[in-house]
């Protein structure tokens, strides 16, 4: 049986942050966003497997595509500020999106994202009722670094 008194360590969602190697004044912390905070999400899977006569052969993938959802606040000069950057170039480079963990924890690491571009911000509400400003960055993640060295 597993120990039971490991500690389970804690989160901080102040510690969650999104920076821009190329363009700084895109970087996010936690006074920029919504109580729905940054979200990340990979897509397709890491390894593929092609069926074959007699099994499965498996294909480690170099990278996975990830969607960044930033949830801005609409009220800060930040949502213009992304607005404008749309509006110029929605090419931003590479960029870290850090996890609500306290840097003295041991637990989840930065995510470096490469070729990152802006690709939408979600449905605006301008009701009077919502603060949100949804920016949705699309990036290149890298996985499987042993398959270089073979």
């Amino acid at each position: 049986m597993a120990n039971p008194q490991l500690p389970v360590g804690g989160l901080n969602l102040l510690s969650a942050s999104f920076t821009c190697n190329t363009f700084p004044q895109l970087n996010i912390g936690a006074s920029n966003l919504t109580k729905a905070g940054i979200r990340l999400a990979p897509e397709g899977a890491a390894t593929g497997r092609i069926p074959v006569m007699v099994g499965v052969v498996n294909s480690p993938q170099p990278y996975q595509m990830v969607t960044v959802t930033l949830n801005l606040l609409k009220t800060q000069i930040i949502a213009a500020v992304y607005k404008a950057q749309f509006e110029s170039n929605t090419v931003i480079g590479n960029c870290t999106v850090r996890p609500d963990i306290p840097i003295a924890e041991f637990g989840l690491t930065p995510y470096m994202l490469s070729n990152c571009a802006l690709m939408n911000v979600s449905e605006l509400d301008f009701s009077g009722s919502s603060a949100d400003y949804a920016v949705q960055i699309s990036a290149t993640y890298f996985i499987n670094a042993s398959l270089f060295s073979s």
